[in-house]
């Protein structure tokens, strides 16, 4: 009998892919929207917004040629902080309920498009937050949600434009991760104009937030070549334009590549995860009330260089050295050392150990085992240098 050439294959490859929302990029690339929002034949728009987009120009500008194309609109400021079950509750009665949107706009950071995410997917159920309630419970999205149409343009290094997953405060008040392909944007639009009036301390630690992202994907247990192409490129092109994009705020080029460059990091975690950094600085967030970026950049340098070795296994020696460097200029501008004021003579290390040890999905990406003994003594190291 001829062989089929099968024989002494035992197990299939595992298939992978990458999933990647429609995007636009370069500067004045926000104009798109108008189109897509014709092709979809949406013409009722929600737009939810953080705080300090309300006054700029360019938001003023999209707003007017909303109005010029007859395309109505309702405006959501999302408060300060991660979206919590009462902030999205008090957002679905005040605003959802009577606008009806066909498309929901984003423009902010990173908890504004986690908002945004959670809100395109529960805008059109019949009991939203009962939805979103099993949502977090099960931590799955029901598949027969119709969802609605999501359109981000990012303004912070916070790569959430590229990812499935989404963060929400429970009612205990810690941060959950739902992750599911609904919560994937549609149409994202890297536009640098939408960056230009951004504080040096929130494109500092937004985009060293971004760069651990990169990090922690390229070395993640479950990368794959086609990811390690994307954290790759992040690293090379945050490092490369984060400390010119701080320092000349009016370089457009520069800001259009560190976009780039955030949403690849985006894109590599949405595919591969993070891992030990990101594991690490969710206590100080939970327990602390210190911002996502800022915990994740107190905790990037330290690690590398603990565990400096390890990391030189996955990425070249000298690219190591460079994001080194730059971590270290670029921490001046974050504004950390208002945040470690608050945490002298607070921080309780066994209960940032056990909040550590929850975040198993993180810790299990890393690609050397962390033992509960050695997150105690990380933090100890780390408590007696901050």
């Amino acid at each position: 009998m001829p062989s089929n050439g099968c024989a002494g294959r035992t197990k299939q490859k595992e298939i992978n892919s990458i999933e990647i929302p429609k995007t636009y990029y370069g500067e004045g690339c926000y104009k798109a929207i108008i189109n897509e929002l014709k092709n979809k034949n949406c013409d009722k728009i929600l737009i939810i917004i953080s705080l300090s987009i309300e006054n700029m120009d360019i938001m003023k500008e999209l707003l007017k040629i909303l109005d010029e194309n007859t395309i109505s609109y309702d405006i959501y400021k999302k408060p300060s902080g991660e979206p919590t079950i009462g902030t999205i509750g008090k957002m679905m009665h005040n605003v959802c309920h009577k606008n009806k949107a066909d498309a929901i706009i984003a423009i902010g950071g990173g908890s504004t498009i986690d908002l945004a995410k959670i809100v395109s997917v529960i805008n059109r159920t019949v009991s939203p937050l009962q939805t979103l309630s099993n949502i977090i419970d099960t931590k799955k999205v029901i598949t027969e949600i119709s969802k609605t149409t999501l359109f981000v343009l990012p303004t912070t290094g916070s790569g959430s434009e590229a990812t499935d997953i989404s963060i929400v405060k429970n009612n205990s008040g810690e941060k959950v991760a739902l992750i599911d392909p609904l919560l994937l944007p549609d149409i994202v639009l890297l536009d640098p104009l939408w960056t230009l009036t951004l504080p040096q301390s929130i494109i500092a630690s937004t985009g060293l937030d971004a760069l651990s992202h990169a990090i922690e994907a390229h070395i993640s247990k479950k990368k794959t070549y086609m990811t390690k192409t994307f954290s790759s490129y992040s690293i090379n092109l945050i490092s490369s334009n984060l400390l010119q994009s701080i320092t000349n705020p009016n370089k457009i080029n520069n800001r259009e590549k560190l976009m780039i460059g955030t949403f690849y990091a985006g894109i590599a975690d949405k595919h591969a995860g993070v891992g030990l950094i990101h594991a690490l600085s969710y206590p100080l967030q939970d327990l602390y009330e210190i911002p996502h970026s800022i915990a994740v950049s107190l905790f990037l340098k330290f690690v590398l260089e603990e565990y400096y070795g390890d990391f030189v296994d996955h990425i070249d020696e000298d690219i190591l050295i460079r994001c080194i460097e730059v971590i270290n200029r670029c921490m001046n501008f974050t504004g950390y050392r208002n945040y470690l004021i608050k945490l002298r003579n607070r921080l309780n290390l066994d209960r940032m150990v056990a909040s550590c040890l929850k975040r198993e999905r993180l810790l299990i990406n890393n690609p050397w085992p962390i033992s509960k003994s050695q997150i105690k003594n990380i933090y100890k190291k780390w408590s007696e240098v901050i």
